[in-house]
């Protein structure tokens, strides 16, 4: 309810339309890095987690969420941390195991990739 009244008030609401389902932290017991709000949204969708739905998150427990539900994870670098930065906080070792499937810097990065893999669909 607070994030449906936020989106309205993005922009006159003109982004409430971008959302197909919203699941908020206080929608399920357990919040992030746990991977219910990631389920419960795909719950919402019809689906089951699987790797053709990307999260898109800017955190670390974002892409651990997304790993650990069966999620495709989508680091959006929008801090333009450098490469040595994202590997100190995706080491991808056996203690902190979970790394972005991929990293996008902004929006056009995002978008071109989106045009990618449905010219690969097709």
């Amino acid at each position: 309810e607070f994030f449906e009244h936020e989106v309205q008030a993005v922009e006159n609401g003109t982004w409430a339309d971008l959302f197909d389902t919203m699941v908020c932290g206080d929608d399920t017991v357990n919040r992030k890095p746990h991977p219910d709000q990631l389920i419960e949204s795909a719950a919402q969708l019809g689906r089951e987690p699987a790797m053709d739905i990307w999260y898109v998150g800017d955190s670390t427990t974002d892409i651990i969420a997304s790993k650990v539900g069966g999620f495709t994870g989508v680091f959006f670098n929008g801090a333009q941390w450098d490469l040595n930065w994202l590997h100190t906080i995706f080491p991808g070792n056996q203690r902190y195991p979970h790394k972005p499937d991929v990293v996008v810097n902004d929006f056009s990065e995002f978008w071109a990739l989106v045009l990618a893999c449905l010219r690969n669909a097709r």
